[in-house]
This record gives C-alpha cells, structure tokens and sequence, in this order.
C-alpha cells in the first residue's frame, strides 16, 4: 500500500489557496484599479471586438446529449458483450467516438461487433456493461498479441529481448520458425480470463457489497465502478497498459507461470465512499487513493477526480471566481464611458484565463494521482496473483459470504450509531480468525511497485528519485542489510520521513539491480516465490544471485550508480512555482 497523504494534502492546499484567492477582494480589487488606472490615461483606443462576456461563474456539470434532437445517435454493440449509446462523433482511421455524459469517448473498430445507427439505450444512462460470464477464448495461445495496426498476433512469446519480442510459430508440416516485432508496435496484450471457483467467490462477494456498480470484464481483469464511461475507458487503458509493461518486463519470471484467479480492481468515484469501505478494511482510507488487499485479493481505489470533488474543484476555482468577476466588471462599467467597455471585459477575461489554468493544473495533477495509484497496487496484484510475492491471509471457511453481507450493510446504513455498531461487528469478526501471514521483503515488493508507476514502465521516476537525494544529503538512507529487515506491509512501525525514504530507496534500488542486473535480480525473485528464507537468509539469497558479492561492495557500486542522476528540484515546489507564475504572469 502506498502512502500519499502529503501529496494529497498539499493539493488540498493549493485548492484552499485558490478559494482565497477567488474570495479575496484583493483580486477583483486590483482588478478594478487596474481597469480605472487603464481608463484614466484617455488614449485612444480602438476596439478590437463587439459584444458582451457575462461570467456568471456557474459551474459546468455533465450534461447528456440530446437525444431527442439529434440524428446522430448510435449505439455500439462490443466484442466483450457491452453495449454503450451516445451520439455519434466521427470515424477515422479506425477508431469510433461518442459523446458521453459531456465528453469524448473512443473505441478501436476491432473492439466493436457493430455499430447501429439511429438506436439509442437508456438503461444504465446510456451504457450497458455485461455481466454474463466471460465467452470462450477464441484464441490457442493465453496471451495475445494486439498491434497499433489493428492485427492481432496469436504467435507464442518466446523470448523477450530488450525492445524485442520474440514469438515461436509451431509449422503445420512440422518445425518451428521464429518471428521478431519492436515493442513500439505493440499496442497492448491481451490474457484469458480465468475462470474458477476462487475468482467466482470473489465476485460472488463484490456483487453482493456492489449491487449497484459497473461491471467491464476485459481479459482476466475485472473492473467494479460507479464512475462514467469516459473514466471507465481512462481505467481501462492503464490496466491494460500497465498489464503489457509488466508481463514484457518480467517475462523470464512469468513464462511458463498462469495466473492463479481473476484480477479485480473496484473504483469508488466518491472519496467518502471509499473511506468508509477502507475503514471496514482496517485501512485509514484518509491517508491513501487506493490499496491492494492480499486478504479479499481485490484492489480498491478511489478516483481522485469523481464527480462530487470535480464539482468542489470547479466551483472553489471558478464558480466562486467568476461570480465575482462577474460583479467587477458591472461595477468598472458603471464608473466608464461605453468605448471603454470592451477593454473591462478583456481585462475580466484575462484574469479568468489564469483561474482556467490553474484548475487545468490541478486537474492534470489529481488525474495522474489516480492513474499512479492505479499502476502501483496493479502491481501489487499482478505479482501476488502470479504467485510471485507469497502475502497469504488465511482466512476461516465461509467466513467471506458473512463479512461481504456486513459490510453491504455498514455501506448502505444510514444511522451513525448502527454504522459504529457494524463497524465493531466487522474487526470483531477480523479479529476471531486465525491468521498467518508469510510476506514477501517490503523493500522489493514496494520497490516493484514503485518501479512501475511511470509510462513507460521502469523510467526514473522523479518523486522517488528526489526524495531519495533528500535522504542521502540528510545521511538518512538505510544500511541495505537493514532495509530487508521489513517483511510485510508499507514499512510498518516507522516515522513518515523514514518510511518515505525507506520507498524511495527501495525504488532507487530496484532501479539499480533491473538496469544493472536484471538476469541475477529476476533469479532472486524467482527463488523467493518458491521457497520461504529463514531469518536474515534473503540478503544472502540475493548475494548469491549477484554472484557472490559483498555486501559492503554491492552497496558502493548501488550509491554510485545513483550518482549518474543530477540533482533534482522539489517536485511539490516545482509544480507551486507553476500555480504561483499562473498568478503573477
């Protein structure tokens, strides 16, 4: 799990920043004495444009197409049995869009069985996601090669080199021959579903807590949400995205491997739902966007854009500005001469173009907070689903039907007092069960996932990078030895600055043994998902892999490949300094 409460913070920050700035009477004020002082010097002017701005500073909501006027409705039958309607944008090269709930929203040709025109379905507000089981794969192979160019190769990987993939054709008349393609055509990969009794208790128990969400099956991933379509698709593209990147990446630890049950990812777009969900996890849902649980085997994320905080965002930036605005300028209007107007309204308009970019930052920022978050707990999916990272909850039989029923309850209980009480019920009912748990090292398991955040996959990642020089300047960094010592979970029982620093160095060494040794890393990884270490023998483990290194002499050789980096700037200050230069620019 990973921990972001200063980040999240600190964009709540630059939110309540910009409402005082918004409400401040400084802004409109020096609006006003610029307009007047603009005025004053009765120069001659000559107007460059006609008519009136009015900013009303109402903020704008998702609104539906209209239906009923336009003959441009269709609706798009998909291979994976969904069904979604909107109007009907363009075709081009390929690729299909509609306008859905105000936004765009595409889809490649060879995702859609067919297109009717002229047909609209209102259930479910326009999209209709399927729920019947998965349908039989139609390929031979378990992984599916899908290129930028439409075509889909159903080839056996063999090998993965670098940038390229090397696939093995099995000739009819006997013989093999191989066939190489760059890792730049390959759009995504596609795997088969799994299908068996473990993944069908576990969606057993999501429907019975999520009655009311959406369901997308895409391969062996299913997707829970309440959130629209175009986020589905957002969602959609980083799983699949981040799937790709892992299976290249680690291609030598998965082949030959199958996944052990279905991916599920369910995203909340209210934050206080997903809080309230957390907290039946005995996880402070305060302090992070999203988790993977090794107990349910279900990562659960918040969108940190959904509708409701959107809504705060837009209305904390512009509502509130614009109304404002929208009042200086009658009153500058009122104090001038007509030929004047003009220039009051470029001016407002000006100062809203800064409000406008500001919250398009923000925006930008929550967007990739919550895509991040999505790549890093995947990861900690895809590696615990691959029987890779051994974190087991044991649980009591039949235990799973008791807990979901609960906590549908607690969610949908209305009474403060009885949500308490279901509450108690639930870590009570946590707490009676015998569990042994057997983790994976904390440094790598978060290091991996850490490793992944970025697009593409294994780039350096700038947050974790700078927060790693940080803790070296401060001679904070852990000893390695002493960065192994942590078994199971987000360094537990240390302060924050020390567990930042202890991800940030397990991502920085990660990012040492992948580029610098990637054969000898990918075998340690290898033993440690087949055999349990007995204590202090996982260093030696990977000593060994290393080829018998000293311990003294691996962490030199680590510290002075990180020293190829420059010294970064403070992310957070960066992206301050670009709010603050929106407003004094």
């Amino acid at each position: 799990m990973i921990k972001r409460l200063f980040l999240f913070f600190f964009w709540i920050g630059v939110i309540l920043l910009a409402m005082y700035q918004a409400r401040s009477s400084k802004t409109v004020m020096n609006f006003i004495h610029r307009s007047a002082s603009l005025f004053s010097t009765q120069q001659k002017t000559t107007s460059t444009r006609a008519g009136s701005v009015s900013f009303t500073g109402t903020p704008s909501s998702k609104t539906k197409a209209n239906k009923a006027a336009s003959s441009n409705m269709a609706t798009l039958y998909l291979k994976n049995s969904g069904v979604i309607s909107g109007e009907l944008l363009w075709e081009k090269d390929g690729r299909v869009a509609l306008l859905w709930q105000g936004g765009e929203i595409e889809f490649a040709k060879g995702e859609i069985e067919r297109i009717q025109k002229g047909e609209f379905h209102a259930e479910k507000e326009g999209f209709l996601f399927p729920v019947a089981q998965p349908e039989k794969w139609p390929y031979k192979n378990d992984v599916v090669i899908h290129l930028k160019d439409q075509r889909i190769l159903d080839e056996t990987i063999s090998n993965v080199q670098g940038e390229k993939v090397i696939l093995r054709r099995q000739l009819e008349e006997g013989g093999v021959i191989e066939q190489e393609i760059a890792r730049s055509q390959i759009e995504f990969l596609a795997f088969k579903p799994v299908q068996n009794k473990k993944s069908q208790k576990i969606e057993e128990s999501l429907r019975t807590q999520f009655p009311k969400m959406k369901w997308v099956r895409e391969g062996f991933f299913t997707l829970v949400t309440d959130s629209y379509a175009t986020w589905v698709n957002e969602y959609r593209h980083t799983i699949r995205e981040l799937a790709t990147d892992f299976y290249l990446k680690f291609f030598p630890l998965l082949s030959g491997r199958s996944p052990n049950l279905t991916n599920f990812v369910v995203v909340f777009d209210e934050w206080g739902d997903f809080m309230e969900y957390a907290a039946t996890d005995g996880v402070p849902g305060w302090a992070v966007a999203g988790y993977f649980s090794p107990d349910s085997e279900v990562l659960f994320l918040f969108n940190t854009l959904g509708d409701s905080f959107s809504k705060l965002i837009e209305e904390a930036i512009m509502g509130q500005t614009g109304r404002r605005m929208s009042g200086a300028v009658e009153a500058v209007k009122g104090q001038v001469d007509k030929r004047y107007h003009v220039f009051v309204e470029e001016q407002a308009e000006d100062v809203m173009k800064k409000f406008s970019a500001a919250h398009s930052v923000i925006r930008g920022r929550y967007r990739e907070e919550t895509l991040t978050t999505l790549r890093h707990e995947l990861t900690h999916e895809l590696f615990h689903n691959w029987g890779l990272q051994s974190i087991v909850v044991s649980k009591l039989e039949g235990s799973q039907g008791e807990e979901a029923k609960k906590k549908r309850s607690f969610l949908e209980e209305k009474d403060i007092q009885r949500k308490r009480e279901l509450l108690l019920e639930l870590v009570h009912l946590r707490g009676s069960k015998p569990i042994q748990v057997a983790a994976s090292n904390s440094w790598f398991v978060e290091g991996l996932a850490a490793y992944m955040e970025t697009v593409p996959a294994g780039e350096p990642n700038k947050r974790w990078l700078y927060l790693f020089q940080q803790a070296k300047r401060k001679n904070a960094l852990f000893p390695i030895e002493h960065l192994t010592v942590y078994k199971m979970g987000s360094f537990p029982g240390i302060a924050w600055e020390a567990m930042q620093y202890a991800y940030a160095e397990s991502w920085a060494f990660v990012y040492f043994l992948m580029n610098r040794y990637p054969a000898e890393f990918t075998k340690y990884l290898e033993r440690f998902s087949r055999e349990k270490p007995k204590e202090n023998e996982d260093i030696h483990w990977l000593l060994e892999a290393l080829g018998g290194k000293n311990m003294r002499a691996l962490e030199g050789e680590f510290l002075e490949y990180m020293n190829q980096f420059p010294e970064l700037e403070d992310p957070y200050l960066e992206e301050f300094d670009m709010m603050r230069n929106i407003f004094q620019g």
